[in-house]
């Protein structure tokens, strides 16, 4: 199916107009065999022409040869306009032309307090059609199912509790790889009881609150009573009804909007990642990436395509390191051959230097390969640079390297492209 929507502002160039029933032109024509089922729909402003024959009456010369090429593309393409009954006060603007008119059931007008437009209703035999779910990455850190920008964490709770660990005990091995591994296992559960876990998302593109599925509920019954009633009476009591509810959704959207917008404003400082989250909502365009060309020449046409080729583009750029640099005992590698021989035997540092790296982080910075998010580590600094102290002098001592500096990415396509 090909959706097509179209506006002509009143009095619209013709060149303009012009241009851009060309596109339309080379689009139809570009159209596979067999044709697939096209609808063009939009306000045209066209109050002259007289439907469904579709002559005109009188109007400007500008007007009248706008007109002439749009019924000129439509008839060609055969497509046939739908609506016969008046889009505002008695004209017919809004139109809606398709090449399978049995798929169209009925076409219905209602009065609207957000538009001086009706509300056009078209019910058609199409079904929606479900896209396939695009495979979600697995994620392996289980500090991600933790939503600690909630306000609801127990920050002060959290603190003390690993404040009261006794890390003598829990990092006893003489192991730093092993010691980091009981670190992250004791803060994880410290975390699980204190920071509430993050809210799956939702298997509906949209949530309507419950108040507002009454009000559309009562509206719909309105509306069916309007199309049977043959009182004018009733019509205006019925109509003065659905304009109160239509006003009540108003308000109700305008509330939602106004608590969505307070909140992201309350945290652009805290959370500024909630705050950009909010704004994109109101992008009018999506930038996509892609299609790419993978390395046998052909061209991604989905998502997870165009992620896979980006994926081995990004690891491409890393180096391998050579088999004979790379250092398998490292206590053998740098212990001291000759009693003259200058080496570097220590790196003094403090509990202190620990807190005051951790206060380098910004708050919103990427959890690295341990997983740990840089706001559980700012707000439970002097809880956590003991145990930190330890694992790294410990890897100082022993010449045990922690395989924790280096990068990770994962693929994780976005509907849409």
């Amino acid at each position: 199916m090909v959706i097509i929507n179209c506006y002509r502002p009143p009095g619209s160039c013709s060149r303009n107009f012009s241009s851009a029933m060309e596109a339309l032109s080379r689009l139809l024509d570009s159209l596979p065999v067999p044709t697939p089922d096209v609808i063009l729909t939009g306000d045209l402003n066209f109050p002259f022409l007289k439907w469904p024959e579709g002559t005109q009456t009188g109007s400007t010369l500008a007007d009248k040869s706008q007109a002439e090429l749009l019924l000129s593309i439509t008839n060609s393409s055969f497509l046939i306009q739908m609506v016969s009954i008046p889009t505002r006060g008695n004209n017919i603007l809004d139109l809606f032309f398709t090449n399978n008119s049995d798929a169209i059931n009925c076409v219905s007008a209602e009065r609207t307090i957000f538009s001086d437009h009706n509300l056009l209703k078209i019910h058609t035999t199409y079904n929606k059609s479900h896209s396939p779910e695009m495979a979600t990455p697995t994620e392996k850190n289980p500090f991600s199912k933790l939503n600690f920008f909630s306000s609801q964490v127990n920050w002060d709770l959290l603190n003390a509790q690993l404040q009261c660990t006794d890390w003598e005990s829990e990092l006893h091995v003489g192991n730093p790889e092993v010691m980091l591994n009981d670190f992250l296992k004791t803060i994880l559960r410290a975390c699980e009881g204190n920071v509430p876990t993050r809210k799956l998302p939702a298997t509906r593109r949209s949530h309507v609150p419950r108040d507002r599925k009454v009000l559309m509920r009562r509206r719909a019954n309105l509306n069916r009573q309007m199309q049977t009633t043959k009182s004018d009476s009733r019509k205006n009591s019925l109509q003065a009804k659905i304009s109160h509810i239509e006003n009540e959704l108003k308000d109700s959207h305008e509330k939602q909007r106004d608590w969505e917008e307070t909140q992201a404003v309350c945290n652009i400082k805290a959370n500024p990642k909630f705050f950009f989250k909010y704004c994109k909502k109101f992008s009018k365009t999506q930038v996509k990436v892609g299609p790419l060309q993978a390395g046998n020449g052909i061209m991604s046409n989905t998502p997870e395509e165009t992620c896979q080729i980006l994926s081995q583009q990004y690891t491409r750029v890393f180096l391998q390191p050579t088999p004979a640099k790379i250092v398998l005992e490292p206590a053998e590698f740098f212990k001291v051959h000759t009693q003259h021989h200058l080496t570097l035997v220590n790196i003094p540092f403090t509990i202190t230097d620990v807190q005051e790296a951790i206060s380098e982080l910004k708050i919103n910075s990427a959890a690295g390969p341990d997983g740990v998010p840089s706001i559980l580590l700012l707000r439970c600094k002097e809880a956590l640079a003991l145990p930190l102290y330890k694992i790294w002098h410990c890897s100082l001592d022993t010449h045990y390297t922690i395989n924790i500096k280096r990068g990770h990415h994962l693929p994780n396509p976005q509907r849409g492209g």
